[in-house]
């Protein structure tokens, strides 16, 4: 048994939780416990050992995604035996299947396939967690069983590129996105619908020879796997079934923080019945009162921070505390640590990896903690670290243990993201994207405004159609498959669109003025590109372990777009050509970042770094990032503006002259030619398009010679973009 669960043994309100479960096993009953939120993950983990638990396929519900994602996260890391999977939302609330994006038809096709023992080795039942709302929402089969491919086994090559076309894998010339795979002699390159990154199978004969990630970016390996699994990308086309049905009678549910959950799933209820413009629009869903009435056949344990009010009492208690100790320094957090320890707790630090977790034994030598795997943590006063990446931290006094994580010991760690505006300018993945009044780009038809949702007989055919409004009243309805030629409507400032008008030409003149404007454009890219193909550029190292260091002081979660981007930027900096890449992205969405690794990445390779921005206040601002950002490493930071004497302007171009200074930034004064750098290797621009002519000019020269990174806040207007795609 894991020794951090094995804590909760003996505990009375645990015991007492495992106890009532156990005499209600296979029955439909109920059974109740207080817990704060951030032990949940702890309290259900140590439950899953435990009959009837331990045997059993369980159902893990909580009221929001984000929690679901969570809880999912840490029960992996709680319960490494066990197969833990996460069913995701359909995000597509009625229409074809067809819209269900790959990534989510694999993680629910992969939870399917959890529930009914397949392909992955045998492990103990599955844990399957998923948000209440999901609950509602129909399950429709994937179209084929998934596969599994190892190394050394043998395959029917012909045979695997047509099961991957079964699992709804898209043949393509090169895999770019996930749900693609493509054959070149007897190589297939597929990219899992699970997966962060494609994979390259190599044949011999019929045997896999190797089976290697790769990068979509650089069609660079990223190292060898012994075995994938592939789940299917598209859902199927069968009637839609209950996620109830698909359990084992005997299956034990978790329900955590009921209240909230009905609360949430009522909003849900309440948001698809505006969409859809009343209850016609629901099939294909269940209502809440049935899903309610599937779960009263089944165990319920239900989990809560606070005890409902006139309720059954709760068979436990758990007191605990979040674990927030005071950590404004190295030094602060030491003592911390030390007055657990003193206090008779075992402290139990997680670190995402082993190298962090003997670093961290190192620098905070008077705990004297040792680096240990999970099942070698000890009973009693004491402190461990652990290379699992935990992100629950909790103090429990009566078990005499602490769980802290990574972030509680510096004072510049990962936390949550606060919680942004609805992105826009993206594809609709489905119609909730969108609200009444929201402006829309329509592919053939220009600029319209949504209207809402209506269900229509067309020769003899029933389907739901977004009603989009155009000048003069005109109204075009778009049928739910055709969604994909509908985008919402991204431009600059704010104001509201002229709506186009329905058989006019206009929105055709807009689309070819663009075409033009881009031809000339790609002229003039095509001769700057033909320079920079025949120049050498500097091949910048693989990362270090410095800037893995560095990488980790991010305060933030990266966002998936923002490590996709880093991952693009560091392909670019490893090949021989010079980089010449734009970052595009709104205020505040981490731009800024991807510059700071690009930046640290040269300076660890000997270059120097400048960047130019178009405002003193900009440059300013800059200046305080890089300096914060770099302040625990040897990396030298400066700043030319009006802000800075001339003597001192004057001492900072020498020092940047003479290697001294690893990154400076400045105004188009950076352009300047008394500013020559000892060994440039990246420049940085930010909002090159409001720099002047002759400053471009001076930049379009520069970027034959070294990397360039380009950022904006500017979005690429929609019609730009479907004049390049024609």
């Amino acid at each position: 048994m894991p020794r951090l669960t094995g804590f909760l043994s003996g505990y009375p309100p645990f015991e007492q939780l495992a106890a009532a479960a156990l005499a209600c096993a296979g029955e439909a009953a109920e059974v109740s416990a207080v817990a704060p939120t951030f032990v949940q993950a702890y309290v259900v983990a140590g439950l899953l050992e435990r009959a009837p638990f331990a045997e059993r396929s369980v159902l893990v519900v909580t009221p929001d995604q984000d929690t679901a994602l969570e809880l999912e996260h840490e029960l992996r890391q709680y319960c490494c035996s066990r197969t833990v999977a996460y069913l995701p939302p359909r995000g597509v609330w009625y229409g074809s299947e067809s819209r269900v994006r790959p990534p989510v038809a694999g993680r629910r096709a992969r939870a399917v396939a959890a529930l009914r023992g397949g392909p992955e080795p045998p492990t103990l039942p599955p844990v399957l967690v998923l948000e209440a709302s999901t609950l509602m929402e129909g399950i429709v089969l994937p179209p084929a069983p998934p596969l599994r491919l190892s190394v050394g086994r043998q395959y029917d090559f012909e045979a695997l590129v047509r099961a991957l076309a079964d699992l709804g894998y898209v043949r393509v010339e090169q895999v770019e996105d996930s749900g693609e795979f493509s054959v070149r002699g007897g190589i297939i390159d597929v990219f899992p619908a699970t997966g962060t990154h494609p994979v390259r199978i190599e044949f011999w004969g019929d045997e896999v020879e190797s089976l290697r990630r790769f990068s979509v970016f650089s069609q660079r390996s990223l190292g060898p796997v012994d075995s994938i699994s592939i789940y299917a990308a598209v859902e199927g086309e069968g009637e839609p079934l209950l996620l109830m049905s698909l359990l084992p009678p005997d299956a034990p549910l978790f329900l955590l923080e009921p209240t909230r959950m009905i609360t949430r799933v009522q909003a849900f209820a309440s948001d698809l019945a505006d969409v859809v413009g009343g209850e016609k629009g629901l099939a294909g869903y269940s209502s809440w009162a049935e899903v309610e009435a599937s779960l009263a056949f089944h165990l319920r344990v239900k989990l809560a921070s606070v005890a409902p009010a006139g309720g059954e009492p709760p068979a436990g208690a758990f007191r605990a505390t979040s674990g927030d100790i005071p950590a404004n320094s190295l030094a602060e957090a030491e003592r911390a640590i030390l007055r657990l320890r003193e206090e008779g707790f075992r402290v139990v630090i997680a670190f995402e990896h082993r190298a962090e977790a003997e670093r961290a034994g190192y620098i905070l030598r008077r705990v004297k903690g040792t680096v240990v795997n999970p099942e070698d943590v000890g009973a009693g006063p004491g402190v461990s670290f652990l290379a699992v990446p935990h992100r629950r931290h909790f103090v429990m006094p009566d078990l005499k243990l602490a769980l802290l994580t990574e972030g509680l010991l510096f004072p510049r760690r990962r936390k949550a993201l606060a919680p942004r505006a609805r992105p826009v300018g993206l594809e609709l993945s489905s119609f909730r994207d969108l609200r009444r009044g929201d402006y829309v780009v329509h592919e053939d038809h220009g600029i319209g405004r949504f209207e809402g949702i209506s269900t229509r007989t067309v020769a003899g055919i029933t389907r739901d159609y977004l009603d989009i409004a155009y000048r003069d009243g005109d109204m075009l309805y778009v049928p739910h498959d055709q969604i994909a030629k509908v985008m919402r409507y991204v431009g600059a400032g704010g104001a509201a669109p002229s709506l186009s008008k329905l058989g006019g030409r206009s929105w055709e003149f807009i689309k070819s003025r663009a075409r033009r404007a881009a031809r000339e454009v790609a002229g003039e890219l095509l001769h700057l590109y033909a320079l920079r193909q025949a120049s050498k550029g500097h091949r910048f190292s693989e990362d270090s372990e410095w800037q893995a260091r560095f990488e980790k002081s991010f305060p933030y979660e990266e966002t998936e777009d923002q490590l996709r981007a880093i991952d693009a930027v560091k392909d670019d900096m490893e090949s021989d050509r010079p980089m010449d890449r734009l970052i595009c992205g709104d205020v505040g969405y981490g731009k800024t970042e991807v510059a700071l690794r690009a930046a640290f990445k040269a300076v660890m390779d000997g270059k120097q770094v400048m960047m130019l921005v178009p405002t003193t206040i900009l440059a300013q601002q800059h200046y305080g990032t890089f300096r914060e950002r770099f302040a625990e490493f040897p990396v030298k930071v400066e700043m030319i503006s009006r802000f800075r004497t001339p003597r001192e302007q004057k001492r900072i171009l020498k020092e940047f002259a003479e290697g001294k200074v690893d990154v400076l930034i400045g105004t188009h004064r950076l352009l300047s030619p008394d500013v020559v750098p000892k060994d440039l290797g990246l420049v940085i621009v930010d909002e090159e398009q409001r720099f002047g002519v002759v400053q471009k000019e001076a930049l379009r020269r520069l970027k034959v010679r070294v990397d360039v990174l380009t950022l904006t806040a500017t979005p690429i207007p929609r019609t730009l973009q479907m004049s390049l795609s024609g």
